[in-house]
């Protein structure tokens, strides 16, 4: 399962690409839209488009434990196609009951185009519900971030994005809500995380 959803992570990366590519291509005949992204930064360093942090180095900041579930041993990747870089680490934690938690960090430093898109609609306060889901942007310690919980499945998804460069991603299922998983990504201590990243 784990192969299964970075190969997922990869392909959304990879799709993201493709479409700025065709957006660069487009931007000439289209009038340009302001991206308006409230605290896009999030007070920390904007990325400089350098290297990405090797999937190695991301994986330490990954979280330890999560109570009630065991964590299996995580997985790295670095995608390098047409210019640019994005590595990602990813482990997924699982309870006695094979519920499971699954974390991903993604940096976006070597591609700043494929953050921006990706977190462009966090910061304009849109919320959408259904039977079967709802989603809406959230802010979490001053951080912008994005949830959406299908009521169905009972499976939570939340995404922060941190100085346009980070996007750490926890799925979760059998969930009554997206809360535990917004209290997992608080416990990670994001704004920690960046800073010490920088000083590499």
């Amino acid at each position: 399962m784990k192969k299964v959803y970075k190969l997922i992570v990869l392909f959304s990366v990879f799709i993201g690409v493709t479409s700025c590519q065709v957006d660069e291509e487009e931007k000439d005949t289209l009038e340009p839209i302001k991206q308006v992204i409230e605290n896009s930064t999030n007070g920390l360093k904007p990325s400089e488009g350098g290297e990405p942090i090797h999937y190695k180095d991301l994986e330490k900041f990954l979280p330890k434990s999560i109570e009630g579930y065991e964590k299996e041993d995580p997985e790295g990747t670095t995608l390098n196609m047409a210019g640019f870089s994005v590595s990602s680490a990813m482990a997924e934690y699982t309870s006695l009951n094979k519920d499971y938690v699954r974390v991903s960090i993604l940096d976006y430093n070597a591609a700043p185009s494929l953050y921006k898109s990706s977190t462009a609609m966090w910061g304009k306060g849109i919320t959408i519900d259904s039977e079967d889901e709802y989603s809406k942007s959230f802010s979490l310690n001053g951080l912008n971030g994005w949830e959406s919980f299908e009521k169905i499945n009972k499976k939570a998804n939340v995404v922060v994005g941190i100085g346009n460069r980070l996007l750490i991603t926890i799925e979760a299922n059998n969930q009554l809500d997206a809360e535990k998983s917004k209290d997992i990504l608080a416990f990670m201590n994001l704004k920690s995380m960046l800073m010490a990243l920088d000083r590499k």
